[in-house]
């Protein structure tokens, strides 16, 4: 597994116990904290340390050469974006769609290192 070099990133406070989901894509929650994603979120990044309860400081790994935790079959090179549970997944939809690039091959639940390219962070239409 490739090494991590994390170009950017951001503390927020947690929003609950994440302490489960190291390495999941998280999205800002109503209030500004970090809250893991799903499939409907604008991710801000994927998290890097294990904060236990609502108001630890999360790390946000934003752009760079990250960890990701995978939730499906994704091919070196494969779009990805979050599914229901976090977890990275391939996608075929357009830059706005995707928070980063498989930078290796993996299964369901594999840990695997992603290049963080959050065109839906960076684009124009991005509210935060």
């Amino acid at each position: 597994m490739g090494k991590e070099l994390i170009l950017l990133s951001k503390t927020l406070e947690a929003s609950a116990d994440l302490s489960s989901y190291q390495y999941h894509a998280m999205q800002w929650d109503a209030y500004g904290k970090a809250a893991l994603a799903d499939a409907s979120s604008e991710v801000v990044g994927i998290l890097q340390n294990q904060p236990d309860a609502a108001g630890k400081e999360s790390e946000i790994a934003m752009i760079g050469l990250s960890k990701a935790v995978y939730g499906d079959t994704v091919t070196q090179g494969a779009y990805l974006a979050p599914d229901s549970n976090g977890h990275l997944v391939p996608t075929t939809t357009n830059a706005d769609g995707y928070i980063g690039i498989a930078m290796e091959a993996g299964s369901a639940n594999d840990i695997r290192q992603v290049f963080l390219v959050p065109f839906g962070l960076l684009s124009a239409s991005h509210s935060h």
